[in-house]
């Protein structure tokens, strides 16, 4: 089922933002909120000013992935772009694309809300600069806002989901209450809205990719929500921004060089 991708390990941190408040910066929304690992925060920047940010990532990072969620870049116009410098945060800057287009992430996507996972053509750096963009007919007295942001690496899994994994896409967890009348006639129905779950799976994977890679993922996605993206080369909208929900469960050996492990999560998709 395609190749699942984690983007676990954020090189973008509050204690990196070197200058976050250049333009029209909307007060009490500042630039740090993006990358404080919390959902319930955002930056803002009034459409049309000068809105960016820059990072010193404290040494030279590879990086060929972006994960954007809580936006509003759809109905505001709005698009991300990213620059990198290995020189300083003063630039001389070079932009970075995905793999053919310019913009990271614009109104073009799918709506507001929605959990983004990009591939980015890999490039090496050390100083980074979040640019705000907004397309031609833009309201200049908008906000954009950007609720989380993260810049890294990607961890590939070496194996597919199993067969019978629900996609988080699917995995709706809403309650719901309806109420009818004596006589049998439908009233109204509330809703109880709940995180989209998942189970995330990996059967019988080599032991020294196990030992490997995931403590420092257990160890990153207990500090902060990760985003996950089950099938990146068929289904590559489908990202979730999650977070485990149960006890971490311990490898099961099936072989000697084999184990399989896997983790609940909940989060926010499309």
């Amino acid at each position: 089922m395609g190749r699942p991708m984690i983007l676990h390990d954020n090189f973008l941190t509050a204690s990196g933002v070197v200058r976050g408040d250049s333009g029209d910066h909307e007060a009490g929304f500042g630039s740090e909120n993006m990358v404080d690992g919390r959902t319930n925060t955002q930056c803002g920047y009034k459409n049309g000013s000068t809105g960016e940010v820059t990072f010193d990532l404290g040494s030279s990072k590879t990086i060929n992935c972006i994960g954007v969620a809580r936006h509003n870049l759809k109905s505001s116009k709005g698009m991300l772009k990213v620059f990198s410098s290995t020189v300083g945060t003063s630039g001389p800057w070079t932009a970075r694309q995905r793999p053919g287009g310019y913009e990271v992430w614009g109104n073009s996507n799918a709506g507001d809300d929605s959990t983004v996972f990009n591939e980015l053509t890999e490039f090496t750096a050390q100083y980074i600069k979040i640019e705000f963009d907004w397309l031609a007919g833009a309201d200049a007295n908008a906000i954009t806002y950007v609720g989380l942001l993260s810049l890294g690496y990607w961890l590939e899994i070496p194996i597919g989901m199993p067969v019978g994994f629900i996609q988080p896409r699917w995995g709706d967890r809403d309650e719901f209450i309806v109420n009818k009348s004596i006589g049998n006639e439908f009233v109204g129905m509330a809703v109880i809205e709940k995180p989209r779950q998942a189970t995330i799976e990996f059967r019988n994977i080599d032991v020294s990719w196990f030992d490997t890679y995931w403590d420092d993922f257990v160890t990153d996605m207990k500090k902060a929500p990760f985003f996950f993206l089950w099938n990146i080369d068929d289904r590559p909208e489908e990202a979730i921004l999650c977070w485990p929900m149960k006890r971490i469960e311990s490898p099961k050996y099936t072989k000697k060089t084999r184990c399989s492990v896997s983790l609940k999560v909940e989060g926010l998709t499309i």
